[in-house]
Parts: structure tokens; C-alpha cells; sequence
């Protein structure tokens, strides 16, 4: 392989998906990796050397999860180096930026457990589906309304957060066709009248009295 590694961490992943050495690592064998899984943090809660500028050799790369990592606008703008990113899992990351710019190739993202994400942040993203998993002991409060208009989104899913303005979502995002609350507490349920849109699980929700 002739690209330059930044990361021995990630070196070593190639090696072990491809069961060759790096040295014997061609770009066919590269452009068979559509998946990827990065843990940050080892077992004794060291972090690894990751270097997100890496992926950019993945050419096809399709769905990634990125587990425990800080993000900056400079390791978001890496992602979008990826021309066919379609499924983004944030797990367990930290947010350091006032936005989300995410490429409009990444058609699904999960934010589960993240750190410093406001709703504020996702009118950038044109994701058709977006799911938000929060704290089930904390059951952080938010508002609808503070996701600004997203045009393309389908499905949502937001989970274990206290849910303000939850009849105003048409206004949100006009062309949502399937919404999802497991989990979650939802102030003044009784006007949660949504044409055309597919509520799943209605007796989970609690409602909550403003």
C-alpha cells in the first residue's frame, strides 16, 4: 500500500479485515471494505491513535460507527471526504462544533448517547432518517421546535428525552412519514395529531402535564 498512515491503530485494523500485511495491502483490497467500526478507547480507558483523515483511503465505505471520539468541524469535514457514506453511528462521542456538516450522501444517522449535541445542531443535516437515543435516568429535556426545517427527513426516532412542542413536528420536518418516542416523555400528548405519519408504540409514552 502506498498511502501514508497516520495511525498505527488503524493499520492494524486493515491488516486484521484483510488478513494481510500492510505492505501487501492493495487498493482491490481496499475498495472491498464497505463497514467500519472505530473504538477510541482500549480496555484500561486509554485512548487509541485514531486519525478520522485515514478513512479517506476507503473509497467505498458505505456505513460507519465511530465509538467514545471527540468531534471537531475539521474531523466531521473528513467524513465528507467519503463519496459513498450512507450510515453514520455516533456512539457515545462529544461534539465540539456549533454544527453538524454532514455530506447529503449520508442518508441515516445515529446519535446514541452523545455528548454536547443540541437539537440547534441537526438543521444542517438532510438525513432521511435520524434516531437520538438519550439517557433513560435523565430523560434530558428539548424542544421540536430547535431543530429548526428538515425538508428530507422521513423517520425519527428520539428516545428517552422529556419532549417539548412534540405536535409541531409537520413543522419541523414536513415530509415525515414514521416517528418514534420509545422511552420518551411527551408534553401534551392529547394533540399529537399527525396526519400521514406512522407513530409507533403510543402506549410506551408517559405523558407529562406542562
Amino acid at each position: 500500500m502506498n498511502e501514508k498512515l497516520l495511525s498505527k491503530d488503524f493499520q492494524n485494523d486493515l491488516e486484521r479485515i484483510t488478513g494481510k500485511r500492510i505492505e501487501e495491502i492493495c487498493e482491490e483490497d481496499l475498495n472491498k471494505i464497505e463497514r467500519m467500526k472505530l473504538i477510541l478507547k482500549n480496555f484500561d480507558g486509554t485512548n487509541k491513535d485514531y486519525h478520522l483523515h485515514d478513512l479517506s483511503i476507503l473509497k467505498n465505505l458505505r456505513s460507519l460507527t465511530l465509538s467514545h471520539f471527540p468531534l471537531t468541524k475539521e474531523e466531521l469535514v473528513s467524513l465528507n471526504r467519503l463519496p459513498h457514506l450512507s450510515f453514520l453511528h455516533f456512539d457515545f462521542c462529544e461534539f465540539k462544533g456549533e454544527e453538524l456538516l454532514l455530506d447529503s450522501s449520508v442518508a441515516h444517522v445515529i446519535f446514541d448517547g452523545c455528548h454536547m449535541l443540541s437539537m440547534n445542531m441537526l438543521h444542517s443535516v438532510s438525513a432521511e432518517h435520524i434516531q437520538i437515543i438519550g439517557s433513560e435516568r435523565e430523560k434530558r429535556e428539548i424542544d421540536i421546535l430547535d431543530m429548526g426545517c428538515l425538508e428530507n427527513l422521513k423517520e425519527l426516532s428520539l428516545n428517552n428525552f422529556t419532549i417539548n412542542n412534540m405536535n409541531e413536528i409537520l413543522k419541523v420536518a414536513p415530509n415525515i412519514k414514521s416517528l418514534n418516542l420509545d422511552g420518551s416523555l411527551v408534553k401534551d400528548i392529547s394533540k399529537l395529531d399527525l396526519p400521514g405519519v406512522e407513530v409507533s408504540s403510543k402506549a410506551r409514552y408517559i405523558e407529562v402535564n406542562a
